[in-house]
């Protein structure tokens, strides 16, 4: 599980084992599949991401993982975005079956899930938009993130420039005859 990401479809596959110590314990997927959690808090945290470049197209990974294969006139990166929706997720946490703590969509919910499909040149331009807009997304939250640190170092440069008297030197240039505070 620990190579599927919440926040993009890309895949780490950090080991390369034989086939015949990963037939039985694992769930298979091949190149285009996309790989979604299934289990608590995993799926509710966007877990998902698409299998693709994988050695001899094969791959296996968590038994907690849902495998999506999308038919050809399907995009999976169309499927990736549509189980990635917030709204999706949602629906999924409310048919988890199982005890707390280990809470999983089933199958059969991922089966019975129907989805507006439009044709494949559509589905490209959406996937395209939508990446070039969570792209752009990315790039704002990025410089959000930088404003902490930021607006910490701008406090410290107004506290440096007080205590030194920079911060007033004009002030006091303007009204020499007023007294100083010390």
């Amino acid at each position: 599980m620990s190579g599927v990401s919440h926040s993009g479809p890309a895949f780490n596959f950090s080991e390369i084992r034989q086939l015949a110590t990963v037939k039985k314990g694992f769930t298979h997927f091949a190149d285009g599949d996309v790989l979604m959690a299934k289990i608590t808090p995993s799926m509710e945290n966007g877990k998902a991401a698409i299998a693709c470049n994988l050695v001899n197209s094969l791959g296996c990974g968590s038994t907690e993982l849902h495998v999506i294969r999308p038919e050809s006139e399907i995009l999976p990166t169309f499927v990736y975005h549509y189980i990635h929706q917030e709204s999706f997720r949602k629906e999924a946490t409310k048919n988890m079956t199982g005890t707390a703590g280990q809470l999983r969509v089933p199958a059969s919910y991922i089966k019975t899930t129907e989805m507006a499909l439009p044709p494949l040149d559509e589905q490209r331009r959406i996937v395209a938009k939508l990446e070039k807009l969570l792209a752009k997304c990315e790039a704002s939250k990025q410089r959000l993130d930088k404003i902490p640190h930021l607006l910490k170092r701008f406090r410290q440069s107004i506290l440096a420039a007080a205590c030194s008297g920079h911060l007033t030197a004009d002030w006091r240039t303007q009204h020499p005859n007023t007294e100083p505070a010390s």
